[in-house]
C-alpha cells in the first residue's frame, strides 16, 4: 500500500505549480503585448517587463528542485506564492477601480494585473523558500552554482 506522505515527498508539486504559474503569466504576457498597438519602444519595454517576471519565477520554479524541501516545506512555499499573487492583485484591482472611480483612462488595465500579479508571485516564492530554509545551507549553496555542485559531489 502506498502512502499519501510518501507520493506528496516524492513528487514536485511545488515546483511544477510555481513554473506553471510562471509560464501562465509568461505566455499572458505576450498575448498581452500583442493586443496593445503601441509605438515600439513603449511596446518593447513592456515586453521586456511583462516577459521578465515571470521568466524569473519560472527559473525560481526549477530551481526549487535542488534545494530538496520536504512536502511541508514545499507547501509552505506554495503558500507564500498564492498570497503574494493574492494581495498583488487585490492591490492592481484596487489602483483599477481608484483611478476608474477618478475618472482616469486606464489604456491598459491588463498590463497592470499582469505585472502586479507577477510581482507578487515572485516575492511570495522569494519569501516562502526564505522562511523554510532554516538555519540549513541550503539557500547559499543553491545561490552559488559551484558550492552547489561541490555539496552534491558528497
Amino acid at each position: 500500500m502506498i502512502h499519501r506522505r510518501t507520493i506528496l515527498s516524492s513528487y514536485p508539486f511545488a515546483e511544477l505549480v510555481i513554473t506553471t504559474l510562471g509560464s501562465i503569466l509568461f505566455l499572458t504576457a505576450i498575448f498581452t503585448s500583442l493586443i496593445y498597438s503601441d509605438p515600439l519602444i513603449h511596446w518593447l519595454s513592456q515586453l521586456f517587463v511583462s516577459i521578465g517576471i515571470p521568466t524569473i519565477l519560472i527559473i525560481i520554479g526549477f530551481k526549487i528542485e535542488h534545494l530538496e524541501f520536504t512536502a511541508s516545506e514545499q507547501i509552505e512555499v506554495l503558500k507564500w506564492t498564492v498570497s503574494g499573487v493574492c494581495v498583488s492583485g487585490l492591490l492592481s484591482s484596487f489602483i483599477i477601480i481608484h483611478q476608474t472611480v477618478e475618472g482616469t483612462i486606464l489604456s491598459e488595465p491588463g498590463y497592470i494585473v499582469l505585472v502586479c500579479g507577477s510581482v507578487g508571485a515572485v516575492a511570495g516564492t522569494t519569501a516562502g523558500v526564505t522562511e523554510n530554509q532554516g538555519e540549513s545551507p541550503r539557500l547559499e549553496s543553491w545561490m552559488n552554482p559551484t558550492t552547489h555542485d561541490a555539496n552534491r559531489e558528497r
